[in-house]
C-alpha cells in the first residue's frame, strides 16, 4: 500500500485544538505503509501530553486493501467520528488498554480527534511476545467476540448505529468483492488462478456465518503499545468492523508461531470455544490475499501458512 501524503495536513499548526495552552507538536512518523491516519503528539502549557489524529484520505485510495474494506464491510478510515464510540466498547471487552476519545474539533475539510495518550512504544514484532502477553491477546479476542450480531458491516452495527447487512447475504457480498478485486489489481496473476476456481466454487457452498462480532481487519503488530514486555495499548482501531470471528482468527493465524499458539489459544478458550476454521480458511485466506493483507506474499507460501487454529 502507498502512504498518502496531504501537504498541508503534514504542515499545519494544531494551535486551533488547545486555544491559550498549546505549546508544541510532533507528527509522527507513519509506522507502515499505507497508513490511514496523520498522528501527533502534542504537549501543552498545562504539561498534557496527547495524542492527535485525523484522515490522510480526501477519497478512497484506489488500491486492493481500502477498496475490499469498503466493498465488504463498509470500512471508511475518513470516519473519524465512529472512533469514539469504537474506544468505548472495545475498553469494555479488550484486556490491553485501549485509549479515549476525549473531543473532535472540525478544521477546514478534516475532522480532528484529541485521543488519551498511553504509556509505552510501538511493538515492531509480535514475536516479542511473551507466552502472557500473547494470553492477554487471547482474552482480549474473545471477549470482544463475546458480543455476537446477526448482521455484519461496518463497525456502527455493533455500536446500535446502522443496521448492516444480513448475514443471509454474506458469501454473496464476499463474491462480489473478491472478483472486483481479482479484475482490477489481479487480472493477469496465474499464481492466484491455481487457486481461484476451487475456492470459489467453494464458499458458494456454505452456509451464512454463524455471527458477526467486532473485528480489527488490519492485524499488525504496530496496532499495539508496548513497556518492557508488557502490552500497554491498542492505539489504532478504525478499521474495526462487524464481521465472522472466524475471518479475524485468520488473519492471526499468521502472525502465530509453534510458541505462541498455545498460549494464544488458552487466553481465547478461557472465555469462549475457538470456532471451527477449517471450513472458511481458504475462501479467508483468499480475500486476505487478495486485499494485500500483509503485503505481496507469494500466493503458494501464503496458502500453505501453518492452521495453527484447528
Amino acid at each position: 500500500m502507498r502512504t498518502v501524503h496531504t501537504p498541508w495536513l503534514e504542515n499545519v499548526t494544531l494551535d486551533f485544538l488547545f486555544p491559550g495552552t498549546f505549546r508544541r507538536q510532533r507528527l509522527l512518523p507513519p509506522l507502515h505503509p499505507g497508513q490511514a491516519s496523520y498522528v501527533w503528539e502534542v504537549t501543552t502549557t498545562s504539561a498534557q501530553t496527547v495524542i492527535v489524529r485525523t484522515t490522510r484520505f480526501g477519497v478512497l485510495p484506489d488500491e486492493d486493501f481500502w477498496q475490499g474494506a469498503w466493498r465488504l464491510f463498509g470500512a471508511d478510515t475518513r470516519r473519524l467520528e465512529r472512533l469514539a464510540a469504537i474506544n468505548a466498547r472495545l475498553r469494555r471487552t479488550w484486556t490491553v488498554p485501549v485509549p479515549r476519545v476525549l473531543r473532535y474539533r472540525r478544521y477546514r475539510d478534516r475532522l480532528f480527534a484529541v485521543v488519551e495518550r498511553l504509556p509505552g512504544t510501538v511493538l515492531g514484532d509480535f514475536g516479542r511476545l511473551s507466552d502472557r502477553e500473547w494470553f492477554r491477546i487471547g482474552q482480549g479476542l474473545a471477549r470482544t467476540h463475546q458480543s455476537a450480531l446477526s448482521r455484519f458491516g461496518p463497525p456502527t452495527v455493533w455500536t446500535g448505529r446502522s443496521s448492516g447487512w444480513s448475514l443471509d447475504g454474506f458469501w454473496n457480498r464476499l463474491g462480489q468483492t473478491a472478483d472486483f478485486l481479482k479484475a482490477r489489481y489481479y487480472p493477469e496473476d496465474r499464481a492466484l488462478d491455481a487457486y481461484w476456481t476451487d475456492i470459489r466454487a467453494h464458499f458458494q457452498r456454505l452456509s451464512p456465518p454463524p455471527a458477526a462480532v467486532p473485528i480489527m481487519l488490519d492485524w499488525d503488530p504496530t496496532q499495539f503499545l508496548v513497556e518492557g514486555d508488557r502490552l500497554t495499548g491498542l492505539i489504532d482501531t478504525e478499521l474495526y468492523v462487524t464481521g465472522p470471528a472466524e475471518l479475524e482468527l485468520v488473519g492471526v493465524e499468521y502472525f502465530l508461531t509453534d510458541r505462541a499458539v498455545e498460549p494464544f489459544r488458552a487466553g481465547y478458550t478461557a472465555i469462549r470455544p475457538l470456532p471451527v476454521l477449517a471450513p472458511y480458511r481458504p475462501v479467508f485466506r483468499l480475500l486476505l490475499r487478495l486485499m494485500s493483507f500483509q503485503g505481496p506474499v507469494p500466493w503458494k507460501e501464503w496458502m500453505a501458512r501453518p492452521a495453527w487454529l484447528d
